[in-house]
Order: structure tokens, then sequence, then C-alpha cells
């Protein structure tokens, strides 16, 4: 008797390793869990749809989706998903053609879903990917192709594409890669001295006072001294903060956040956590202080380091700050 419960344990193992070793673990496979990245594209409504969504992560794996709609008789019937992946300083590679589980092969050897006549004018797909995440790759980037019932050559589309693609990016979190030191936002007061930055680029953006004392701001600005374009400058003190321009906004980071090696998910994840919220002009700052931006309304932050503040005939706030 125990030899033949050995004999079954044994069978049911080796079994068990066989089907294991039959499955390809780095295969995006469909999944029914929630997506991580979801992205909608919509022919009813072309003004307010984007086709591109981009997530920084440091997981192992992400759950990405992308739906999409389409007008009435402008039918889909397949799905194909490529992908592209890029290395440190280098360009991408040339887009890829994903075996996902569950798909069908085309005349041409690609991999596609088909859509059937009762999701041909809204249909999506969910998968589930690894994240190659290493000090040498920088990005992922998969496309989703909603084609006619024909086989597709992602080279040479013609009028194939009912629609998209539908691009998701996953970029590999890392510390954070662009930083500056020494940056100095003088009082809008100063004459001859700009006080509005740029935390795209790192650089100032000019900024003077006409002839009424209105605020004028050149563009590209992420936070000027005092006021927005047109407003009434107060002269009568050195206003130690600033207003957000073009969308960026600020909040606090709490005491004890890292600035010298967080990363972008650090961000996101502070910026997201719902406390020590700044209202959109921020007022008050303090050397030693930090302020993430999330710059413009994206999915891209930057963090600031309050390092000194200067008061007298040349006012300004001196301050660091790093981005991905």
């Amino acid at each position: 008797m125990k030899k033949l419960a050995y004999f079954m344990s044994a069978t049911f193992l080796a079994a068990t390793m066989i089907l294991s070793s039959c499955k390809k673990s780095d295969d995006p496979v469909p999944t029914p869990q929630s997506a991580d990245a979801s992205l909608t594209i919509d022919q009813n409504n072309p003004g307010t749809t984007n086709q591109d969504y981009t997530v920084f992560t440091s997981d192992s794996r992400k759950v990405i989706e992308v739906k999409a709609i389409t007008t009435t008789n402008n039918n889909m019937k397949r799905v194909y998903v490529y992908k592209t992946e890029k290395a440190k300083g280098q360009t991408a590679s040339d887009p890829e053609n994903e075996n996902v589980t569950g798909s069908s092969t085309d005349g041409a050897g690609n991999h596609y879903f088909s859509i059937s006549d009762d999701k041909k004018n809204e249909y999506s797909l969910k998968i589930s990917v690894d994240i190659d995440n290493d000090e040498t790759r920088d990005e992922d980037v998969y496309y989703f192709y909603f084609t006619k019932d024909v086989d597709f050559d992602v080279n040479n589309q013609g009028s194939d594409v009912i629609t998209g693609p539908g691009t998701i990016t996953l970029i590999y979190d890392s510390k954070l890669t662009h930083s500056t030191d020494g940056q100095k936002l003088y009082s809008i007061c100063n004459a001859d001295q700009d006080a509005a930055y740029d935390l795209t680029t790192f650089s100032k953006v000019s900024t003077s006072l006409n002839g009424s004392n209105e605020i004028q701001i050149g563009t590209g600005a992420d936070l000027v001294n005092q006021g927005d374009q047109g407003d009434q400058a107060d002269c009568g003190t050195f206003r130690k903060g600033w207003d957000r321009e073009n969308g960026t906004t600020f909040k606090k980071a709490s005491n004890g956040f890292g600035y010298d090696n967080a990363t972008h998910n650090d961000l996101d994840e502070e910026f997201n956590s719902g406390i020590n919220l700044s209202p959109n002009a921020v007022d008050n700052v303090a050397v030693g202080d930090l302020y993430i931006a999330k710059l413009r309304g994206g999915n891209n932050y930057a963090i600031i380091k309050i390092t000194g503040i200067t008061e007298g005939t040349n006012n300004f706030i001196e301050f660091s700050a790093k981005r991905k």
C-alpha cells in the first residue's frame, strides 16, 4: 500500500512538473483581474479620447487593457497586439507581434483575437504582461490595433486599421535621473530677474511688470512667484512662495520623505496619498521643505527642495529639483 501511495505521489509530481515546464511564463495572457492601466479609444468622442497611456512601474507584472468604441458600420473584426522594447540610452526596437495565450494565428503567422459581431463596435482586450525590470531596460510599449478581418502587416497597414493603435507605455521605475541645483526663483518685483520656472526643462521663464504693474509671463512656466498673467503685482513684501501655471499642481511632501533616493513611483504615491495638500498657491515655504509637482495634468512628477531664502534688495527662493 505504501508503494502504491508513493507511486501515485511521484506520478502526480512528475505530471505537475511537465505541465509547468510547458507554460511560457513570459507570454502575456488574458486575465480577469482589474486593470492597472486602462485606455479607451472612442470614435464617437474624438476630442475627448486619448490613444496613449503611460505608467511608471517597479512591479514584476502589470494588467493592461485597451477598449475601442467605433462608430456604427465601422466594424472591428480583429485585435492585434505588438510590443517594442527600449534599453537605457538606446532607441526602441522594431515592433514585434505578441503571442497572447488564447489568440489565433493569421495566414501571415501573426497572432490576433477575433471580435464577434455582438462586440464589433465596442470591444476591450485585457492582458497580463511581465515587466523585465532591470537596470538596463527603460520602457516597453504595447500597441493594440483594431482591424478588419484581414491578415495584418504592421509595416504595411494600408486601410486595414479600424481604430488605434491604442498604446500603453510601461516605464521602468528607477531613481530620478534628471536633477538641478542652485536654482533661484526671484521676486516678481525684482527688476531684470526672472520669477518663473519650467520644471520640464529645468530652465527659467521670463517675467516682467508692465507700466501698470501687471504681471507678464513667458511661455512654459510651471510656477511663478506671484500671480497669473495680467494680475496686479503686490510689491509691499516678498512673497515666499509661488502660483501654479499650465495645469501643474503641488503637494508638500510629508516629514521624512527621502529626496536623495526618491523614485518616480515614490513621488506618485506621495502625491496621491491625499495628505499634506498645499493650495494651488504655495506660500510660506521654508528651508528644507519638499514639494512634489504633478506636471501639467499628466503622469509625470518633479520634486523641489527648498535650499535657501534670501531677503533684502534682491529677494529669491533657492531650490534644487529632480525628475524622471
